[in-house]
């Protein structure tokens, strides 16, 4: 790879890229650069190889995609019904684009792409899962949040821009409401490592796209059991700039200087290697042998 290869690239930063920056190097140079020339049909083998590696994701996660975008999509729309329902019919129709189109699909289910041809009971399995997640979202909160009048949404896209420092940041919300003056907004991403983080970027959007009060946010986001929970910590955003500026620098530093490769971004072997979708292109390289030897 040459910094010819890496200007074609953009930089943007997100929770995401800053997750992977600050738990695994090698990860995050897999997705941000080899997965992204991969591409390409004139990129090489391994940087294809990669890119096939970072479509998938595991049952569990795709199921939470699903919902997230089958909420997205009906409010967006003003379509009322249940969530449950719609994306039970969502998921059948994505799973049925894996299987007999992968190449046209922008993320793979990882036991599909091992099988193209998964058994039935797995796939009951899972659709069952689909329905049953999609209830506890219809009892806890879908049915206030799809009454909520077409003026006080805000229509957000994917991925939403936020104007945050000197560089490009973006994240992706599900759905964003005023509520008694409040800007409500419900995050995908999982807050388990950055919830403060996230909030503080819903605030900067408030405020730099919305032009709204960012001190009347509410960052809301679904836990393990698709339950409503508010992120309470109001951060200081001035403590949150100079981490990200400083993360901001290494990263752009490390791709100015001369060739880079996966020597560069070493990984750091743990228990996120059983859910990373790199592991079988670490395990191939020797990756842990290489690094239980140091």
């Amino acid at each position: 790879m040459t910094p010819e290869d890496i200007k074609h690239l953009p930089f943007f930063w997100s929770v995401r890229r800053q997750r992977y920056w600050k738990q695994c190097r090698r990860r995050y140079f897999l997705h941000y650069y080899l997965a992204r020339l991969g591409r390409y049909e004139e990129s090489d083998a391994v940087c294809q190889e990669a890119y096939e590696l970072d479509k998938r994701v595991s049952a569990k996660e795709y199921i939470r995609i699903i919902l997230c975008k089958t909420m997205h999509s009906m409010f967006q729309r003003c379509e009322t019904g249940s969530i449950a329902t719609a994306a039970v019919l969502n998921f059948k129709h994505e799973v049925y684009k894996m299987i007999n189109y992968p190449d046209s699909v922008p993320l793979i289910i990882s036991e599909i792409a091992d099988d193209r041809l998964p058994d039935k009971d797995f796939m009951n399995n899972l659709t069952e899962e689909v329905r049953k997640c999609g209830e506890k979202i219809d009892q806890n909160f879908w049915l206030k949040i799809q009454n909520i009048p077409y003026g006080y949404r805000k229509k957000v896209e994917h991925p939403q821009p936020v104007r945050f420092i000197e560089l490009g940041c973006c994240f992706v919300p599900v759905l964003a409401f005023v509520n008694h003056g409040e800007m409500w907004i419900l995050e995908s991403s999982s807050v388990d490592y950055s919830g403060d983080l996230i909030a503080c970027i819903h605030r900067m959007w408030v405020y730099n796209n919305l032009h709204r009060d960012p001190t009347k946010v509410r960052s809301i986001y679904l836990d393990q059991n698709y339950e409503l929970k508010q992120l309470d910590n109001l951060p200081s955003v001035s403590a949150f700039l100079a981490e990200i500026r400083d993360d901001i620098h290494n990263m752009v530093e490390a791709e100015m200087e001369g060739f880079i490769s996966l020597r560069d971004f070493p990984p750091s072997p743990g228990e996120r290697c059983n859910t990373c979708q790199f592991f079988k292109f670490c395990q191939k390289r020797d990756t842990f042998k290489e690094i239980l030897k140091k």
